[in-house]
């Protein structure tokens, strides 16, 4: 069993982030939990290893929705490896259709919040064209992780939900024009830029600057779009911001989709 070193914070890992899959490792003390499994189970198992964990090592899914690039390998896991998958009702009922059965689901409420070891995990609502996402709030003791992936906005319950965190994973998926000059298909482009899509860069960067406090230290931009947006230019703009306000000390990472990102220790 691999353990979470250095004392009693959350160690926050991207396995995989991007419109064709996304998964996140968490890990405390010798707990460690995936949020959202939108690989192939073989590949999330492959990225596992290279982050220096078996599928016995890995205690639960929670999955935020029942898009592909969020479940693809949760079945397999399910199934194969007998690892606990939890979401809730309508996220399972929307999942079966995609990845057959899961055996080992945990039905929970949306406004649950869960224990995964020393960890409470509380969910929350988020406006995005599923059955019922969910955006999470990771906490201990000593430590907060704000994490909201997909959405079109953020409500007020968001902005509550991602207060206060040490550390934030947002979704930055595109930029408005090149979103409209890409090739995908109008009415995709309309979903996207939609109240129930996918926030673009400024959104997302005026919600950041709205949750920056004094004990915010790391901040993941999530979900970039290969498309419609550039991770160099999102990262830029992150910073040039943060820096305009005198928090040029917070750490920005990107999420990458075709390798895992390092360990950031919360």
């Amino acid at each position: 069993m691999s353990e979470s070193p250095r004392g009693h914070g959350i160690g926050l890992q991207m396995l995989a982030s991007g419109s064709c899959g996304n998964s996140i490792l968490v890990s405390s003390r010798n707990y460690h939990f995936l949020i959202d499994a939108g690989l192939s189970c073989r590949e999330l198992l492959r990225r596992l290893a290279q982050a220096g964990l078996s599928p016995g090592d890995v205690s639960a899914v929670i999955i935020t929705h029942e898009h592909q690039d969020h479940i693809l390998g949760v079945g397999v896991l399910s199934r194969r490896h007998k690892i606990p998958v939890y979401m809730n009702a309508a996220t399972l009922d929307a999942a079966r259709s995609h990845v057959g059965e899961i055996p080992t689901a945990r039905v929970f409420v949306t406004g649950d919040a869960l224990i995964m070891g020393d960890l409470a995990v509380q969910t929350y609502p988020v406006p995005h064209d599923a059955s019922e996402p969910i955006g999470l709030s990771i906490r201990n003791s000593e430590s907060r992780i704000g994490i909201a992936l997909d959405m079109g906005y953020p409500t007020k319950l968001v902005k509550h939900r991602l207060s206060e965190s040490n550390a934030l994973v947002l979704e930055f998926n595109h930029e408005p024009e090149m979103l409209r000059q890409c090739q995908r298909p109008w009415e995709i482009k309309q979903r996207i830029l939609g109240k129930t899509g996918h926030m673009s860069n400024e959104a997302a960067l005026e919600l950041l600057c709205g949750l920056v406090h004094d004990q915010l230290r790391t901040v993941v931009l999530a979900h970039i779009s290969r498309e419609a947006n550039s991770a160099q230019h999102a990262l830029s703009m992150v910073k040039t911001r943060l820096e305009s306000i005198g928090r040029a000390d917070v750490g920005v990472f990107v999420g990458d989709q075709d390798t895992i990102g390092e360990r950031i220790e919360v």
